[in-house]
């Protein structure tokens, strides 16, 4: 029987807004990331995949339903939680070291013991040791993101929340860190729920691959195919048609009982 490290349960998030009033970005939703797996939320902006992983982190609380991770309530932010976003969000000012170690320094881990960690995942993420001690500007923009991954891993936290941490990079950058990630996550796997705009991304790096729309899910897709993939393989290329094909259905699709489930399963 697989382990569920996240679950939603019939979430909703309401915003206020001055325009528009009150706005669902998230309604009734339910969803579970297995654990040891990584899930992928795919659909366009707006749709409440970045709403999704920031109550997962407990950076924000849902207005209906609860979200659970290892069968606890998420009431705020736990170690047990790193989180990646698409800027990285490295202080200009810390040297790469003490940007790493940042969470093990607020929890009052010893400078020598916080530092030695840093060193450690840095290596992981494929970096030479000398970086640890440039500042984030003097960095290109890959070796930047390698590092905000070592901040998320830094902790050894079991899940991983990714919010389009590869969308800023050039495209060799990108698929060179594909691989790199995936070589991670398969030396320790972690329970990773990642988000992005881009469908190779998702079938490549998912075992799971969840389509969103209008704050619900409309499209659920198991991947199958070992890694490491080639979006040219034939199912991989079947794959990447069905999710744009799911992602093209109309935004009213969503209040369907189907989106009130998990969506559309289909094996790949």
């Amino acid at each position: 029987m697989k382990t569920v490290a996240i679950r939603f349960e019939h979430v909703g998030r309401r915003f206020a807004t001055e325009a528009r009033g009150e706005v669902w970005a998230v309604r009734d939703l339910d969803l579970h990331c297995d654990a040891g797996k990584v899930t992928c939320l795919v659909g366009p902006s707006g749709c409440g995949k970045t709403t999704l992983l920031r109550l997962a982190a407990g950076l924000d609380r849902p207005t209906t339903g609860r979200v659970f991770m290892n069968g606890e309530t998420i009431a705020g932010p736990t170690a047990g939680i790193g989180l990646l976003s698409q800027e990285g969000d490295l202080l200009p000012w810390r040297r790469v070291i003490d940007n790493i170690a940042m969470g093990l320094e607020l929890r009052g881990v010893p400078r020598a013991e916080r530092h030695a960690q840093a060193r450690r995942v840095l290596e992981q993420v494929r970096l030479p040791p000398e970086v640890a001690h440039s500042h984030p500007h003097e960095l290109s923009g890959g070796m930047r993101q390698r590092v905000a991954l070592a901040r998320a891993l830094c902790h050894d936290p079991r899940v991983l929340l990714m919010d389009e941490p590869f969308a800023s990079l050039d495209e060799q950058t990108r698929e060179r860190l594909h691989g790199e990630f995936i070589e991670l996550w398969q030396s320790e796997p972690r329970t990773v729920l990642l988000v992005t705009h881009s469908v190779e991304e998702a079938v490549l790096l998912a075992d799971r691959v969840v389509v969103m729309a209008a704050g619900r899910l409309t499209a659920d897709f198991a991947v199958a195919s070992a890694r490491p993939r080639d979006v040219f393989q034939p199912d991989m290329i079947e794959l990447l048609r069905r999710v744009r094909s799911a992602l093209k259905s109309e935004p009213e699709a969503a209040s369907s009982p189907v989106a009130r489930g998990a969506g559309r399963k289909i094996q790949i």
